[in-house]
């Protein structure tokens, strides 16, 4: 396991200066009007969406009648389900996911502490276990305070405890791509959340939200060598619409 040393300023050094980026707060993306997810369904569309036509709205549960003009029907444009307007527009001002396959439209937001922090390191020369093409491993360090809970928490108006976390991820190409999603994760607030603790059983205080971070470097469960530890991760991400394609929006 790599072991650490404080330098001047409170640095992380070994071996030489670990290069560090500045601190990021959460800052979730906005979310883009609703009405960019889906398109009109006409009159002469009706042949390409015969057998979806025939299926109720799956939100009212009334049929998709497109000579009824006073709620018009809507495809949404990843997945092509179709809705009511009124139906689509209200669900995803909600939740920006198809309510039929669960396509995500944008990323989740979650209830992850505000006023934390996201730090980025690199430590070179380092063997990643299982990353033979990696620099050594990126560092990420994540800062939450203490605070009071609010409505999205379990007890609100009760104080919970705050906490640091440190994980790690190999330097390479697919680091790199894991490492830009789970920063999209924490400037949507998910990668943690407010809770009682399941490892160690103590009440309100900020635990992980599902989103597994390798935070050892060395050999075990929570550690390198790991070959699917990538993938899972990404599927994990996934989850909540953090995605390359979502990114990019």
């Amino acid at each position: 396991m790599i072991r650490f040393r404080r330098g001047r300023g409170g640095a992380s050094r070994r071996r030489g200066f670990m290069e560090r980026e500045s601190p990021t707060r959460s800052t979730p993306l906005p979310t883009p009007p609703v009405q960019t997810f889906f398109s009109p369904v006409r009159a002469g569309d009706a042949a390409r969406h015969a057998e979806a036509l025939k299926e109720p709205c799956c939100i009212c549960l009334t049929d998709l009648d497109l000579n009824d003009l006073s709620d018009r029907i809507v495809s949404l444009n990843k997945c092509t389900h179709l809705f009511h307007y009124s139906c689509a527009k209200q669900a995803l001002e909600n939740r920006a996911q198809c309510p039929r396959c669960l396509v995500w439209y944008h990323a989740a937001v979650g209830n992850q502490p505000h006023g934390s922090t996201m730090t980025v390191g690199y430590i070179k020369g380092h063997r990643v276990p299982g990353h033979r093409d990696a620099e050594g491993f990126i560092v990420i360090d994540y800062s939450l305070p203490s605070g009071v809970q609010d409505e999205t928490h379990p007890r609100p108006g009760h104080r919970f405890h705050g906490t640091h976390r440190t994980a790690y991820l190999p330097n390479n190409a697919a680091g790199q791509e894991v490492l830009e999603l789970l920063r999209y994760a924490f400037n949507q607030r998910l990668t943690f959340t407010v809770g009682d603790s399941v490892t160690t059983g103590a009440k309100d205080v900020v635990t992980w939200n599902g989103i597994h971070h390798k935070t050892s470097t060395s050999h075990g469960p929570f550690g390198y060598p790991d070959d699917t530890y990538l993938t899972r991760v990404k599927d994990e991400l996934a989850a909540y619409g953090i995605t390359t394609d979502n990114m990019r929006r």
